[in-house]
Order: C-alpha cells, then sequence, then structure tokens
C-alpha cells in the first residue's frame, strides 16, 4: 500500500520522534542512569558481555536465558563501543526506542485513517503503556522484538519483501513467541491469494520472503534441538507440563481492555453499542472466576508475587487482591464484548478491499491470544507487542476522516 506523506504529515513526524525522544531522555535521567533496578536488567547486561568477549558456536548453544540471542548480541556490540557501565549501556536501549519510535509513527501514517487519531494512536501505543518508557531505557530484550515488529507490519503493508524478510528474522531472533505474526502474516496472505485473485502475485512474494524470514529461527532451534538453548535454565523448567493456561488467556485479554482505555474512550459510541455482545461477555467472563489472575507457578517459585505492573499497584492499594480481581475482571468483560464486536465488524467486511488492512490486526491479536497461554509464564510486558495491533484494530470503529480532514 502505497503512502504519500505531505508536508504537514513529515512535521507530525518529526514532532511526534521530539517529543517521544525527549520523554525517553526525561525518564532516564529521573530513574538514574546508574541506578541499579530490580528485574532481569543486570543479569542480562552480563550475558551480553559475555558474547562480546567469546561469541562462539559453544556460548550460542548453552548462554543461560531462555530468549532467543540477538538482543544479547546487540547489545554486547553496543558495549564493546560505548561501554558496559550501566549508564552507557542504557544508551543503547534508548536506540532502540528512538527507532521503534520512528516506525510506529511511520506505520501510524499509513494505517491511520484521520490525523488526531494518528496522534492518538502514537500517544497510547508509548505513554498509555506503563512498559514502554521502561523497556526504553533499561537492558531488556523487549523492545527490539517490538521494533522488528512494527517495521515487519509496515513492510507488510507497503509491499517490501525483502524488509519483511529482515524483520521476521529480526523479530524470531529476538523472541520466540513473535511466531504469532509469523501466523498472521501467512493467514492474511492466504485469505488475500483465495478472495482478492488480481493480488495472488504480491500474496506469493509476501509469503515467500516471510517463510525465508523464518530459516534463522528454524536453523537455530534444530542447532538446539529444542526451542530454547541448552543451559541449567531449561533443565530446570523442561519437566514442566506444556499446556494451554486459561489464566493467561485471562490476563491478556483484560489487558487487550486495560491497555488500550485511551482508544476505547475515543471510539466508545463505536464500540459500546450492541447489548448482545455486552450479554455474551457478561456469559462468557465469569470463568475468570474459576481461572483469576495470579502468579503462575514458576514465577511464584521464583519469588515473584505479581504479573506486572498494574497488578502490583492494585495490590499495593488493597493486599486482599478484591480489588485486583475486580479491575481484572472489569478488563475481561470488555476485552471480550470489544474483540467479540470487531471480529464481527471485520467478518461483515471480509471481501471488501479495506479488508486486509483491517485483518492483519485482528489475526494478529488473535494468534497472540491463541499461542500465549502456552508460555509456563504470563507477564504484562508480554502484552507489549500486541499492544499496536490492539490499538489499530480498536480505531477502525473511529469515525472516518471526511475528505476535508484527510486534505489537512
Amino acid at each position: 500500500m502505497p503512502s504519500v506523506k505531505t508536508e504537514q504529515q513529515r512535521n507530525d513526524h518529526w514532532r511526534c520522534l521530539l517529543v517521544g525522544t525527549f520523554l525517553i531522555l526525561c525518564f532516564y535521567l529521573a530513574v538514574g542512569p546508574n541506578r541499579v533496578l530490580p528485574g532481569d536488567e543486570m543479569r542480562f547486561i552480563e550475558t551480553s558481555r559475555t558474547f562480546s568477549e567469546n561469541l562462539s558456536l559453544n556460548l550460542l548453544k548453552h548462554y543461560e536465558e531462555m530468549s532467543t540471542p540477538l538482543p544479547f548480541i546487540y547489545f554486547g556490540a553496543m558495549g564493546k563501543i560505548i561501554g558496559f557501565e550501566l549508564w552507557q549501556i542504557r544508551l543503547a536501549a534508548i536506540i532502540i526506542a528512538v527507532l521503534t519510535l520512528d516506525q510506529l509513527c511511520r506505520l501510524g501514517h499509513i494505517a491511520i485513517n484521520k490525523r488526531s487519531h494518528w496522534w492518538l494512536f502514537i500517544a497510547s501505543c508509548c505513554l498509555a503503556n506503563p512498559y514502554f518508557l521502561p523497556m526504553s531505557t533499561m537492558v531488556y530484550t523487549d523492545m527490539l522484538a517490538v521494533l522488528f515488529v512494527i517495521w515487519a507490519v509496515r513492510a507488510f503493508y507497503q509491499s517490501r519483501s525483502i524488509e519483511l524478510a529482515i524483520c521476521c528474522a529480526g523479530m524470531l531472533l529476538c523472541r520466540q513467541y513473535m511466531i504469532f505474526l509469523i501466523m498472521s502474516f501467512l493467514a492474511v496472505l492466504f485469505i488475500q491469494w483465495l478472495w482478492q485473485p488480481r493480488q495472488r502475485r504480491t500474496s506469493m512474494q509476501l509469503g515467500i520472503a516471510v517463510l525465508t524470514g523464518c530459516l534463522p529461527f528454524v536453523c537455530l532451534v534444530g542447532f538446539w534441538g529444542s526451542l530454547t538453548p541448552d543451559n541449567h535454565v531449561r533443565q530446570v523448567y523442561i519437566n514442566l507440563t506444556r499446556s494451554f493456561h486459561i489464566t493467561s488467556l485471562v490476563l491478556y485479554i483484560s489487558l487487550c481492555a486495560l491497555y488500550c482505555l485511551p482508544v476505547i474512550v475515543v471510539c466508545r459510541k463505536q464500540l459500546l453499542c450492541s447489548y448482545k455482545f455486552c450479554i455474551l461477555a457478561l456469559i462468557l467472563s465469569q470463568i475468570y472466576w474459576y481461572f483469576p489472575v495470579r502468579v503462575s507457578p514458576p514465577s511464584e517459585h521464583g519469588g515473584y508475587l505479581t504479573v506486572g505492573l498494574a497488578h502490583r499497584l492494585f495490590n499495593t492499594v488493597n493486599p486482599s487482591l478484591i480489588l485486583s480481581d475486580i479491575v481484572f475482571y472489569i478488563g475481561l468483560v470488555l476485552g471480550i464484548w470489544i474483540l467479540s464486536q470487531l471480529i464481527a465488524d471485520t467478518l461483515k467486511k471480509a471481501k471488501a478491499d479495506i479488508a486486509m488492512l483491517n485483518a492483519l490486526p485482528l489475526a494478529s491479536v488473535l494468534f497472540f491470544l491463541l499461542i500465549m497461554p502456552w508460555s509456563y509464564l504470563h507477564w504484562e510486558k508480554y502484552f507489549l507487542p500486541a499492544v499496536p495491533f490492539m490499538h489499530l484494530l480498536i480505531m477502525q470503529k473511529a469515525p472516518q476522516a471526511t475528505r476535508q480532514e484527510e486534505q489537512v
């Protein structure tokens, strides 16, 4: 899908990028560039240092992490250039965050139908998400994966096969569960191949690009003989029964509403208008009381008491868990209500020209909800790659731009 930027759009892009970078730097200084925070950051830095000192096949096979190695290779290389002091290596994280923000702005230009909605999309994806700024200024593996995800979606919309293949490879080499987007791409391309014969050549080219991008990950899995490196951490979790965790599904559907409140408020008249979907949500949401949001057993064994920042906040205010249960239950009701409407709305437009633009965000959210509950862990942070898709999906229901507004 070609995109021609107006002068106003270019100005909006740079304003958004400058404001976002300013906020990221402010957060970096406010937290304290050399302040050690709880979490996995220091361990990730040590793993990255190991990659900078001794990058070898043996290390690639046995490094003590569960995720794929590209972020550690990146931070190791940057650490070798700028240093491994905490304030220095965090600058490497900021570079990734700024690039991610830039790609988010570019995606917004081609996927959002109205200038005011474009601003809301960017702001709510970033500032309304409690993980964006922390992940932008700390040495974690998440933001590099999000960068490749957003870049891949933009390449997909613009039919750029080489970029798409590179981004698919990049995101899988950051996090294994980014396979949800690979499945989304292939599902949408298959539908497009069936329903839009004139687009079959493009569908084939993009499908080949997606599959080509999977090859490095497939080779890595073959090298490991598993989805994770052969290390002590894997031995700890290898005996866990692989199953679909309904508690994880409940958490992520709740976050579909709780982490998207700004766009839900803007589109409330279009979203919260169907009583039949409300009744369906109230019935299905009763599953919450059988599978409430709680810490997964491996996390509990590791000493964690919450599943993320929101859960921690609610439990701090009310340690009895009543408040967190009420909030996540309301989130589940809203999540089911909104998702069911969006699914029905997309199916109605199934064969329209706009269907492909609508179908990818929906397919991505659904495949995310299908794949993530198979993980032995569930965290609010893991929802970060799905946030842009949920926002795009909701904003499809926003009032369409008039011809005059489109020219502004």
